[in-house]
């Protein structure tokens, strides 16, 4: 039995895997976390842009977590990547796009 079949038994827990693993060792949410563009960010209002870019530069997982909340559901993949890019304590990846979007605004 492999840890994370323990973890499973143990916590209930389920572990989502990338189509085409074989060995089941890349999980889909890591997936997302090289698919954050600038222009996804567009839609957003330029306050919330900025309290994102601060939120990131501060490393405050909650405070990104509740901006992430006010998302529209049309743009449920924006929500997904920063999500798991807050998961996974990426930070200065969503600082540097919200950034390269300033650059390219001005």
């Amino acid at each position: 039995m492999t840890v994370f079949e323990k973890l499973a038994q143990q916590l209930g827990v389920d572990y989502l895997y990338a189509e085409g693993s074989e060995t089941g060792d890349a999980f889909v949410s890591s997936s997302y976390s090289d698919q954050l563009e600038p222009t996804m960010l567009r839609f957003m209002p330029e306050p919330w842009i900025h309290q994102l870019h601060q939120a990131a530069l501060q490393g405050n997982d909650l405070w990104i977590t509740k901006l992430i909340q006010e998302i529209p559901k049309p743009q449920d993949t924006l929500a997904k990547i920063l999500k798991t890019l807050t998961d996974e304590f990426e930070f200065d990846k969503i600082a540097a796009v919200v950034a390269q979007l300033g650059q390219n605004h001005g």
